[in-house]
């Protein structure tokens, strides 16, 4: 794995339109099968939510009060006026450095989440802890990252799309580890594991290319394809994705 640098998420994102992403994402669906509904008033917090598509359905569907933070240089203005026309309430939503934050005062909130951002991280254990400092007695913690670790999944990225691969820390990919240490903090494990069938899609500039490797992929895309909708899903060595959902237990609470 090797250091992201800022500008590969900004070119990543730079003509992607704002948009609430559909219920048939597959972690839209995880999100709205664990994440109850807010009571009024209650807020959330997103660590890494540009482009918002999650950020705006949590808001939109499950009423909660949006919070987030990106580096994203994308992140703008525009970004808070566009989630307000689409009737998102908002709290704060800005530009920022998440672990410098983490260092300052801050609100705690009854939601707080991220969707692919620790397996970035070669010191993943210590993100998800420092997640912890926004959530309030009582409230939700929700991570989920891709699932790289299955045999199958590693090797069609490690061929086709390697370049993808080498950004993400696979050893990251672990929910029963998030599990050991959420325990430790006294959070309550509601979920632990994977969810998503197989499913495989190179980037988007591995399939731009003219190379050998994108005549390969379109061979096997067949293949591909068909294990997409045949092999077992919510399974360790399949699943497209990996996730946990905790409540921090109440002081005082066993």
């Amino acid at each position: 794995m090797k250091n992201i640098e800022q500008k590969h998420w900004d070119s990543t994102y730079r003509n992607q339109e704002y948009q609430i992403y559909p219920r048939e994402n597959r972690v839209i669906k995880f999100l709205d099968e664990y994440i109850p509904l807010a009571a009024e008033g209650e807020e959330c917090f997103e660590v890494g939510c540009f482009p918002c598509g999650f950020l705006s359905y949590v808001g939109l569907k499950k009423k909660y009060i949006v919070n987030g933070i990106d580096y994203s240089d994308l992140l703008c203005d525009r970004t808070v006026k566009w989630l307000k026309k689409m009737k998102v309430s908002v709290g704060s939503v800005k530009r920022g450095n998440f672990f410098e934050l983490c260092k300052e005062e801050h609100k705690k909130y009854a939601l707080v989440y991220s969707c692919g951002f620790v397996e970035h991280f070669k010191d993943y254990i210590k993100v998800i802890k420092l997640h912890d400092k926004f959530v309030k007695c009582g409230g939700y913690l929700v991570i989920t990252a891709p699932n790289y670790r299955g045999k199958i999944m590693y090797m069609l990225h490690r061929f086709f799309d390697y370049d993808n691969l080498i950004i993400h820390n696979i050893e990251s990919m672990n929910p029963d580890e998030w599990k050991e240490v959420l325990e430790k903090m006294n959070y309550e494990i509601l979920f632990s594991g994977y969810f998503g069938e197989f499913e495989y899609s190179p980037s988007k500039e591995m399939i731009e290319k003219k190379c050998l490797k994108r005549y390969l992929y379109r061979a096997a895309e067949p293949v591909i394809r068909y294990l997409n909708h045949t092999i077992t899903r919510n399974a360790p060595g399949y699943s497209s994705n990996c996730g946990i959902v905790a409540r921090k237990k109440d002081r005082g609470e066993i």
